[in-house]
């Protein structure tokens, strides 16, 4: 469980923990992100992600997010 402000966030945050364990995550896999409150499930692609983590922010929160897992990540 991870806690996140976006599904992108979640799903890298996700990464990370996996790549902690030395689990390899190719671009291929599939994340369902399940959310607590309201309850609702997203499938996201690691492709997705990445190619999220690629760009630029929209804003200073989000910049500074995607740095920090870029930082996590090691990407």
């Amino acid at each position: 469980m991870v806690q996140a402000d976006s599904l992108f966030e979640a799903a890298a945050l996700a990464l990370a923990r996996f790549r902690g364990a030395e689990i390899v995550v190719g671009p291929a896999a599939t994340f369902d992100v399940a959310v607590s409150e309201p309850v609702v499930t997203h499938a996201i692609r690691m492709a997705r992600v990445r190619d999220w983590l690629g760009t630029g922010g929209r804003t200073p929160k989000e910049q500074a997010t995607k740095s920090r897992l870029r930082d996590m990540l090691h990407e």
